[in-house]
């Protein structure tokens, strides 16, 4: 039991490290997002948004989009792995209690 014990824990660690990186990745993209969304506002102000030379940074836009969205995704799927290793961490913690 304890080796099972000690599994889970080595594997919540690993999974809120990985949660912690990839929330850090997920800000990044959304400071990311904002200063491309706040350059294009201050082009439409100046009625330059429709400029081709802006096309590559709304794509980039969209892209950072999709990216955001895999990301939370990820995240989700992270706490779950967590709430799960904690689960397993009190059950195994409760039959050692028992014995």
């Amino acid at each position: 039991m304890n080796q099972d014990k000690a599994y889970y824990q080595n594997l919540l660690r690993h999974v809120e490290y990985t949660q912690l990186e990839t929330v850090g990745e997920l800000l990044q993209i959304e400071l990311a997002i904002y200063d491309i969304r706040k350059f294009l506002q201050e082009m439409r102000q100046i009625d330059e948004y429709d400029n081709p030379r802006l096309d590559n940074l709304k794509l980039g836009l969209r892209q950072l989009r999709k990216e955001h969205e895999i990301l939370s995704h990820e995240i989700g799927d992270l706490e779950l792995d967590i709430s799960h290793a904690k689960f397993m961490i009190d059950i195994l913690s409760r039959d050692k209690d028992d014995e």
